[in-house]
């Protein structure tokens, strides 16, 4: 019997090892049983079984697969990170990871939906029997890096062949003092039955599970006492991840919202070349500025900014109701933004108002009471540090207003008894910001033009004063390789992705304390 043929490469060593080492032929080969179906352990299946016919074993939750049921699969970067852990002990080998790229398209499953084998099994496993072809095997099932993951146990030499059940840290765990060790597995791993539990796909919340699969009902309650809704901000680790994956979830219309932010850049980027173009400083005096242009520059410029405010509302609201476990239509986003929008401008005129009347209060006070502006410098410092964590979260209370609740207070109640976990959480997601803006910075920068720029004829200074006497804002750009649209590419890609990570950062706070007002 072979269990877990591997990939075809491995398939063929294991033949040369049944006749060079076992002195038997493939012929031999009674029966073939797989703990999963991913490509490295069904892939090599039809390479073992060419000469010979044997009984041939899935686990049983495969039957479903093959029937049209879509497996639960994690996304490529996060299985890499569940991996990393045993990556370094594994022998690189260049056929078997060609082979595996190869298989992962055409047979097992490890993408969104099944794919045909290259074979027909015989059988599936039923949790409890006994291994066809090996007495004294018990299959246990034990769903954890795999829904249909299966172990085989042998109770008489306490032996278990776990798959790749002990890689992935959402398996079935198990000691091996006391008791049955096969109860302990199944105990820990058997199918649980119908009812609410923590969805493996959203952290913070709750799926129901109808005895056998997942169903589409979800709930913003759960997530281990954390998550949308739970009034309890989610540790770092949690936060972190959950910014990262929201952006990930909904990278569709954030895309289409960035590029749209980004033709608002452009269109503003090549008005002022339009307007400015021809333009030339001299001996103290500006000509050539297009006055049409310049108008029109006006009227595009405050017309993109209008429109990416709303952009950013309605980024807000997709990543808040992902937070929520609820998907929208990015025309729905829209209209929520065109709302908060208005919102965000009134509550904002208002506080502008306060704002420079506290200026003026401060001012006056300055200008009669000299000691006493010391004491307000200084006062200044943790309290603009204070009012920055207390209206961290004003534009996300725009987007998701709490009834009879103005945005200002439920922005401050998130870090209210909690001030200090969430300016911890607001500076480290400053510098990771920081880090991506030059990440992305940088190679763009190196990117652009290369070529030394001769300037000699553009910028004309007075080697006596150092001062510019002659400028001519187009011939300058030109030297330099920049064109309207290319400076903005340089200067917005990168901030619309820091600004989306910051985002980002800021909902899931809000999520956490202020979700329980917006559960559907």
């Amino acid at each position: 019997m072979v269990i877990d043929p591997g990939l075809p490469v491995v398939a063929r060593k294991t033949l040369e090892v049944i006749s060079n080492e076992l002195d038997r032929t493939e012929a031999n080969v009674s029966s073939v049983a797989c703990t999963h179906g991913h490509p490295d352990h069904v892939g090599g299946v039809a390479a073992l079984t060419q000469g010979c016919n044997p009984n041939i074993s899935l686990p049983q939750r495969c039957e479903a697969y093959l029937a049209g049921e879509k497996p639960r699969t994690f996304p490529l970067i996060e299985s890499s990170l569940r991996f990393m852990a045993v990556w370094g002990e594994q022998e690189f080998a260049r056929d078997a990871l060609l082979e595996f790229a190869k298989l992962g398209k055409s047979v097992g499953f490890g993408g969104p939906e099944m794919i045909d084998l290259d074979f027909e099994p015989t059988g599936f496993l039923v949790d409890g029997a006994t291994l066809d072809g090996a007495p004294g095997w018990e299959v246990i099932h034990s769903p954890g890096h795999t829904d249909d993951s299966t172990c085989f146990y042998h109770a008489d030499s306490s032996t278990l062949i776990s798959g790749d059940a002990p890689r992935s840290p959402t398996s079935a765990c198990a000691s091996h003092t006391g008791g049955s060790l096969a109860a302990r597995i199944r105990a820990m791993s058997a199918l649980p039955p119908a009812g609410w539990y923590d969805d493996p796909e959203n952290f913070g919340y709750l799926r129901y599970w109808d005895g056998s699969i997942w169903t589409e009902h979800r709930s913003p309650t759960g997530g281990y006492g954390q998550g949308a809704g739970s009034g309890q901000l989610s540790d770092i680790g949690s936060w972190l991840e959950q910014a990262f994956k929201s952006i990930w979830a909904r990278r569709g219309p954030m895309a289409i919202l960035g590029a749209a932010a980004l033709a608002l850049a452009l269109a503003v980027g090549l008005s002022a070349r339009s307007a400015f173009g021809d333009a030339v400083y001299e001996n103290g005096q500006w000509s050539g500025v297009d006055s049409g242009g310049v108008g029109l520059l006006i009227i595009v410029a405050a017309l993109a900014m209008l429109f990416s405010v709303i952009l950013y509302l309605a980024a807000t609201h997709q990543l808040y109701e992902y937070h929520l476990g609820r998907e929208v239509g990015l025309g729905d986003s829209m209209g929520v933004a065109f709302g908060a929008f208005l919102r965000l401008l009134l509550w904002s005129l208002l506080a502008a108002a306060i704002a420079i009347a506290a200026l003026v209060v401060v001012g006056l006070i300055i200008a009669f009471a000299g000691p006493v502006a010391i004491l307000l410098v200084l006062a200044a410092i943790p309290f603009g540090v204070w009012l920055w964590v207390k209206l961290s979260f004003f534009v996300v209370a725009c987007v998701a207003p709490i009834k009879d609740q103005n945005p200002f207070t439920s922005s401050a109640q998130v870090s209210q008894d909690r001030f200090w976990p969430v300016l911890g959480r607001l500076l480290l997601a400053s510098i990771i910001g920081f880090a991506l803006y030059w990440a992305v910075s940088l190679p763009l920068s190196v990117a652009g033009p290369t070529a030394a720029p001769d300037l000699e004829d553009t910028i004309i200074i007075d080697g006596a004063t150092d001062e510019i006497v002659y400028f001519h804002v187009g011939d300058t750009l030109d030297e330099l390789g920049l064109s309207g649209g290319l400076i903005v590419l340089l200067a917005v890609i990168p901030q619309l992705i820091n600004t989306a990570f910051g985002l980002a950062t800021v909902v899931g706070p809000y999520a956490d304390i202020q979700g329980r007002h917006h559960r559907a």
